[in-house]
């Protein structure tokens, strides 16, 4: 038997199997227990004439860090934009870059747009909040919060007890401890976190609750 199956996309994987239920599935009894299948032979064509593009990717860079471009495939060969032909290339400041793969099925087209942002990391968390439950002011969340990663909140009592931890800003603290609500007052509130590079970065603060 023979089929002839035709990607309409540039897929990775073709899985070779049945995929009907056991309703619609016919047995037949041959004195043998199992399931096989007899594969002669697979021929995968390239039918495209000429390169095949299949990927144009925007990557955003932090304030114009190197950043590496990796498109490493087994077997393959390379042509960038500057005929370098390394799998990698290491991009210093913004723009477009593209790169030719050459490898067994054809050659494959790839293009980057390198956009630089601006990664510097911003925290700002209020001084009051009010977890009385009326929609409004009830978390203590950040005010404004980018660029940070790795992030680990803990609060404390006036006493210096650690009562709170989390590592998600984001609901952030309700003003409980262990399942209590805790008093009207004052608290401290120390925020460790990493920018996108991994330094590490450490805020703290004073926080009013009030219900």
């Amino acid at each position: 038997y023979t089929y002839t199956f035709t990607a309409d996309s540039a897929y990775q994987f073709l899985t070779i199997g049945n995929f009907r239920n056991d309703q619609s599935t016919t047995l037949s009894s041959t004195g043998s227990t199992g399931a096989y299948y007899f594969i002669d032979k697979i021929e995968v064509l390239n039918t495209q004439a000429g390169p095949l593009s299949i990927l144009s990717d925007t990557v955003r860079s932090c304030n114009d860090q190197p950043y590496v471009l990796n498109v490493a495939v087994p077997n393959a060969s390379y042509s960038w934009q500057d005929s370098s032909t390394d799998p990698t290339f290491t991009v210093l400041q913004s723009g477009t870059y593209w790169v030719n793969i050459t490898y067994a099925c054809g050659i494959v087209s790839d293009t980057f747009h390198v956009l630089s942002s601006d990664c510097t990391p911003a925290l700002e968390m209020p001084n009051v909040f009010t977890p009385n439950s009326d929609g409004t002011n009830d978390l203590f969340i950040p005010v404004k919060a980018e660029n940070l990663t790795e992030t680990v909140m803990m609060i404390y009592n006036r006493w210096g007890q650690e009562i709170f931890e989390t590592g998600n800003l984001d609901p952030g603290w309700d003003g409980t401890s262990n399942n209590e609500k805790c008093a009207d007052g004052t608290y401290y509130w120390i925020i460790e976190y990493d920018d996108f590079s991994g330094t590490d970065y450490f805020s703290s603060g004073f926080v009013t609750l009030l219900h």
